[in-house]
């Protein structure tokens, strides 16, 4: 019913899970900080400058969308 190598084994997953799961949470918490220290640092200063990917589009006058230009009046 139960061997030592089936306990052995069963303790050898709950470790690989468990230290799993410690790494996820580090790599998790770098990321978080990383982010915290670029959005500190960049998006203040830049002022309407978008770091974040977004791109604003508007409809052109044939129905079509395109980049919203500064010197075009929307």
């Amino acid at each position: 019913m139960f061997s030592l190598q089936k306990i052995l084994v069963l303790f050898a997953v709950l470790a690989a899970i468990w230290y799993g799961f410690k790494l996820v949470t580090r790599l998790d918490q770098a990321r978080k900080q990383k982010l915290k220290e670029t959005a500190g640092n960049g998006s203040a200063s830049q002022g309407s400058a978008k770091e974040d990917g977004v791109v604003d589009l508007v409809q052109n006058p044939d129905g079509t969308y395109g980049t919203k230009n500064k010197d075009r009046s929307a």
